[in-house]
């Protein structure tokens, strides 16, 4: 150990350890690789779903925010779905509210993989389920209605 002490240990200090020491810049990078469909981007997915460092998912919504294709837009919040944590939950109303249908059903793909993967519970998840009944994208009302069946 760098610093000569016992520090403890746990998975979650590991993965913050592993993107520390990738870097910040890498990080980023691996993130736009990802959604603009790069050489590499399964292996970049793969790891910035296992680290799932919160640089990721600041550039994901950066980049759903300011860019400026469709496509690339959608493959932002597709990637939050993967490597988003339990923080991405309170962006799901934005993208519920966003005019686009893709963005509004990975919208809901991120409330279904934060359950599937056990990052929120279902009453974590109660006020989006209940946004999502009303919706009107019929993709965000089914997939909703099967998450409350999948996981109550």
């Amino acid at each position: 150990c760098p610093t000569g002490k016992d520090e403890g240990w746990s998975p979650v200090l590991g993965r913050k350890a592993i993107a520390e020491l990738l870097g910040e810049r890498n990080l980023i990078e691996a993130v736009d690789c990802c959604v603009h469909w790069r050489r590499g981007y399964g292996v970049a997915r793969s790891v910035l779903q296992i680290l799932r460092p919160p640089v990721a998912m600041q550039r994901c919504l950066e980049i759903y925010r300011n860019d400026q294709k469709i496509e690339v837009r959608r493959a932002a919040v597709a990637l939050l779905e993967s490597v988003g944590d339990r923080a991405v939950l309170a962006f799901v109303r934005q993208f519920w509210e966003d005019p686009d249908e893709g963005i509004q059903n990975w919208g809901v793909g991120v409330v279904d993989h934060l359950l599937f993967s056990g990052l929120i519970s279902i009453d974590e998840a109660e006020e989006y389920l209940k946004l999502g009944e009303n919706h009107p994208n019929p993709t965000v009302r089914e997939t909703v209605g099967e998450l409350r069946s999948k996981y109550s």
